[in-house]
């Protein structure tokens, strides 16, 4: 099983939202979403250490409230291809 990267992601379509301690927060930070963007919002959602050493994210479906949790990235790959394949513009 290879655990999912950064680079993973962002080769799959994901975006980087960096968010600075401006905003109110102890500290920069960043996560990644899928460029799809439902009328709730955006469904998927990435999670990962908050320094991140290890470079491994898993990817949750925001609507499902961690019913799914994605942590390979073959996964990853089929689920982005079964997305793009159906979405409707």
């Amino acid at each position: 099983m290879k655990k999912i990267t950064a680079a993973d992601l962002l080769r799959l379509d994901f975006e980087q939202v960096d968010v600075p301690k401006e905003e109110g927060y102890e500290e920069d930070f960043f996560y990644f979403v899928f460029k799809l963007k439902s009328k709730y919002g955006y469904p998927l959602l990435i999670t990962g250490d908050d320094d991140n050493e290890k470079d491994s994210y898993s990817v949750e479906i925001n609507e499902l409230e961690d019913a799914i949790i994605i942590k390979n990235v073959a996964d990853l790959e089929a689920l982005v291809d079964i997305i793009k394949r159906n979405i409707t513009k």
